[in-house]
Protein backbone atom coordinates (compact mmCIF):
# COMPACT_ATOMS: atom_id res chain seq x y z
CA UNK A 1 0.00 0.00 0.00
CA UNK A 2 1.09 2.77 -0.96
CA UNK A 3 1.50 5.61 2.43
CA UNK A 4 1.77 9.26 1.83
CA UNK A 5 4.51 9.52 4.29
CA UNK A 6 6.49 6.98 2.57
CA UNK A 7 6.68 10.04 0.15
CA UNK A 8 9.99 12.48 0.29
CA UNK A 9 9.45 15.01 2.89
CA UNK A 10 9.25 17.82 -0.73
CA UNK A 11 6.31 15.59 -2.32
CA UNK A 12 4.58 15.64 1.64
CA UNK A 13 5.05 19.21 1.60
CA UNK A 14 3.60 19.49 -2.21
CA UNK A 15 0.29 17.50 -1.16
CA UNK A 16 0.09 19.21 1.99
CA UNK A 17 0.30 22.17 -0.09
CA UNK A 18 -1.98 21.61 -2.78
CA UNK A 19 -4.77 20.44 0.28
CA UNK A 20 -4.47 23.54 2.00
CA UNK A 21 -4.52 25.62 -0.65
CA UNK A 22 -1.54 27.15 -0.75
CA UNK A 23 0.23 28.21 -3.84
CA UNK A 24 2.35 25.37 -5.40
CA UNK A 25 4.86 25.61 -8.80
CA UNK A 26 1.94 22.93 -11.25
CA UNK A 27 5.50 21.66 -12.65
CA UNK A 28 5.99 20.02 -8.96
CA UNK A 29 2.57 18.45 -9.60
CA UNK A 30 3.27 16.87 -12.72
CA UNK A 31 6.59 15.70 -12.05
CA UNK A 32 4.91 14.08 -9.34
CA UNK A 33 2.24 12.43 -11.55
CA UNK A 34 4.50 11.10 -13.91
CA UNK A 35 7.28 9.71 -11.51
CA UNK A 36 4.09 7.61 -9.53
CA UNK A 37 2.90 6.60 -12.79
CA UNK A 38 6.72 5.63 -13.63
CA UNK A 39 6.70 3.29 -10.61
CA UNK A 40 3.08 2.06 -10.95
CA UNK A 41 3.68 0.74 -14.68
CA UNK A 42 7.62 -0.68 -13.88
CA UNK A 43 5.46 -2.82 -10.98
CA UNK A 44 2.41 -3.68 -13.03
CA UNK A 45 3.65 -3.95 -17.06
CA UNK A 46 0.19 -6.02 -18.00
CA UNK A 47 -1.45 -2.88 -17.47
CA UNK A 48 -0.15 -0.52 -19.79
CA UNK A 49 -1.82 -1.15 -22.77
CA UNK A 50 -5.48 -1.13 -20.94
CA UNK A 51 -7.73 -3.09 -22.35
CA UNK A 52 -11.03 -2.60 -24.34
CA UNK A 53 -13.39 -0.62 -22.72
CA UNK A 54 -15.04 0.83 -25.38
CA UNK A 55 -18.84 -0.23 -24.64
CA UNK A 56 -20.84 0.92 -21.48
CA UNK A 57 -20.81 -1.41 -18.46
CA UNK A 58 -21.72 -1.52 -15.29
CA UNK A 59 -19.72 -4.59 -14.26
CA UNK A 60 -15.96 -4.59 -13.21
CA UNK A 61 -14.55 -8.07 -13.31
CA UNK A 62 -18.04 -9.43 -13.80
CA UNK A 63 -19.64 -8.28 -10.91
CA UNK A 64 -21.19 -4.98 -10.05
CA UNK A 65 -19.34 -3.34 -7.81
CA UNK A 66 -20.98 -2.24 -4.72
CA UNK A 67 -22.32 1.39 -3.12
CA UNK A 68 -25.20 3.90 -4.64
CA UNK A 69 -23.87 5.82 -7.63
CA UNK A 70 -23.71 9.22 -6.07
CA UNK A 71 -20.69 11.67 -7.67
CA UNK A 72 -18.08 13.19 -5.14
CA UNK A 73 -19.92 15.53 -2.66
CA UNK A 74 -18.81 19.69 -1.51
CA UNK A 75 -16.60 18.85 -4.60
CA UNK A 76 -14.65 21.49 -6.78
CA UNK A 77 -11.36 22.02 -8.45
CA UNK A 78 -8.49 23.49 -7.08
CA UNK A 79 -6.43 23.46 -9.88
CA UNK A 80 -6.86 23.91 -13.66
CA UNK A 81 -3.90 25.26 -15.57
CA UNK A 82 -2.21 24.41 -18.95
CA UNK A 83 1.39 22.90 -18.03
CA UNK A 84 4.26 22.74 -21.05
CA UNK A 85 1.79 20.60 -23.54
CA UNK A 86 -0.32 18.97 -20.67
CA UNK A 87 -3.22 20.45 -19.05
CA UNK A 88 -2.73 20.07 -15.20
CA UNK A 89 -6.42 19.21 -13.28
CA UNK A 90 -6.53 18.83 -9.35
CA UNK A 91 -9.94 18.38 -7.92
CA UNK A 92 -10.88 17.68 -3.78
CA UNK A 93 -14.19 16.28 -3.21
CA UNK A 94 -15.99 14.01 -0.26
CA UNK A 95 -16.98 10.05 -1.20
CA UNK A 96 -19.93 9.69 1.33
CA UNK A 97 -20.25 6.64 3.33
CA UNK A 98 -22.09 3.97 1.12
CA UNK A 99 -21.30 5.38 -2.21
CA UNK A 100 -19.56 4.84 -5.27
CA UNK A 101 -18.22 6.14 -8.55
CA UNK A 102 -19.68 5.11 -11.98
CA UNK A 103 -17.52 2.29 -14.09
CA UNK A 104 -15.14 5.07 -15.83
CA UNK A 105 -11.99 4.94 -17.65
CA UNK A 106 -9.26 7.28 -17.26
CA UNK A 107 -7.45 7.59 -20.47
CA UNK A 108 -4.47 9.11 -19.27
CA UNK A 109 -4.18 7.23 -15.81
CA UNK A 110 -5.03 9.29 -12.62
CA UNK A 111 -3.99 9.53 -9.12
CA UNK A 112 -5.92 9.81 -6.04
CA UNK A 113 -4.83 10.80 -2.70
CA UNK A 114 -6.78 9.75 0.49
CA UNK A 115 -6.62 13.15 2.66
CA UNK A 116 -9.21 12.67 5.49
CA UNK A 117 -11.75 10.54 7.46
CA UNK A 118 -12.50 7.63 8.91
CA UNK A 119 -13.63 5.97 5.73
CA UNK A 120 -11.88 3.91 3.66
CA UNK A 121 -11.79 3.53 -1.06
CA UNK A 122 -12.11 0.41 -2.28
CA UNK A 123 -11.03 0.07 -5.58
CA UNK A 124 -12.80 -1.60 -8.62
CA UNK A 125 -10.06 -2.33 -11.60
CA UNK A 126 -10.86 -4.51 -14.32
CA UNK A 127 -8.64 -7.91 -14.07
CA UNK A 128 -7.37 -6.76 -10.51
CA UNK A 129 -8.31 -7.87 -7.11
CA UNK A 130 -10.23 -5.13 -5.24
CA UNK A 131 -7.52 -2.93 -2.78
CA UNK A 132 -8.96 -0.94 0.59
CA UNK A 133 -7.07 2.40 1.02
CA UNK A 134 -7.63 4.43 4.40
CA UNK A 135 -6.41 8.20 4.93
CA UNK A 136 -3.06 8.60 4.41
CA UNK A 137 -2.63 6.59 0.93
CA UNK A 138 -2.84 7.27 -2.49
CA UNK A 139 -3.23 5.08 -5.45
CA UNK A 140 -2.41 4.89 -9.23
CA UNK A 141 -5.55 4.73 -11.34
CA UNK A 142 -3.99 2.74 -14.56
CA UNK A 143 -4.91 4.43 -18.50
CA UNK A 144 -7.74 2.79 -20.08
CA UNK A 145 -8.42 0.15 -17.98
CA UNK A 146 -12.57 0.04 -16.04
CA UNK A 147 -13.03 1.04 -12.82
CA UNK A 148 -14.96 2.37 -9.94
CA UNK A 149 -14.25 3.30 -6.60
CA UNK A 150 -16.42 2.69 -3.39
CA UNK A 151 -16.47 3.91 0.17
CA UNK A 152 -18.21 0.67 1.84
CA UNK A 153 -17.59 2.08 5.66
CA UNK A 154 -20.18 4.12 7.23
CA UNK A 155 -17.62 7.02 7.54
CA UNK A 156 -16.80 9.50 5.05
CA UNK A 157 -13.83 9.93 3.27
CA UNK A 158 -11.88 13.17 1.44
CA UNK A 159 -10.05 12.51 -1.44
CA UNK A 160 -7.37 14.47 -3.85
CA UNK A 161 -7.64 13.96 -7.61
CA UNK A 162 -4.82 14.41 -10.19
CA UNK A 163 -5.10 14.07 -13.54
CA UNK A 164 -2.33 14.94 -16.30
CA UNK A 165 -4.46 15.14 -19.51
CA UNK A 166 -3.31 16.48 -22.86
CA UNK A 167 -5.30 17.99 -25.94
CA UNK A 168 -5.45 14.72 -28.26
CA UNK A 169 -7.68 13.26 -24.79
CA UNK A 170 -8.76 16.21 -22.76
CA UNK A 171 -11.26 14.59 -20.09
CA UNK A 172 -9.68 13.71 -17.13
CA UNK A 173 -12.10 10.94 -16.54
CA UNK A 174 -15.21 9.14 -18.90
CA UNK A 175 -18.05 7.91 -17.33
CA UNK A 176 -19.12 4.12 -19.02
CA UNK A 177 -21.79 3.24 -16.46
CA UNK A 178 -25.52 4.25 -17.88
CA UNK A 179 -27.36 6.34 -15.61
CA UNK A 180 -24.70 7.62 -14.02
CA UNK A 181 -23.77 12.01 -14.06
CA UNK A 182 -21.62 12.48 -17.49
CA UNK A 183 -21.98 9.23 -18.77
CA UNK A 184 -21.95 9.31 -22.87
CA UNK A 185 -22.05 6.03 -24.62
CA UNK A 186 -18.64 5.44 -25.78
CA UNK A 187 -20.06 3.70 -28.85
CA UNK A 188 -22.22 6.19 -30.50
Amino acid sequence: MALIENLSKKEQKLISNIWNGKSVKPKKIVRLFNAIAEDFYDDNPQMIEGNNWKKPTNKINGKRPKGELLPLQSSGTVIDEIVGDNRLHVSIGQRVAGTRVGVHVHELGGLTFVMKGEGEITDFVEGVENNTFPAGTYYFMPANIQMSASNLTEKDTWLMDIFVTNEAKPNPITIIEPHYPGYTNPIS
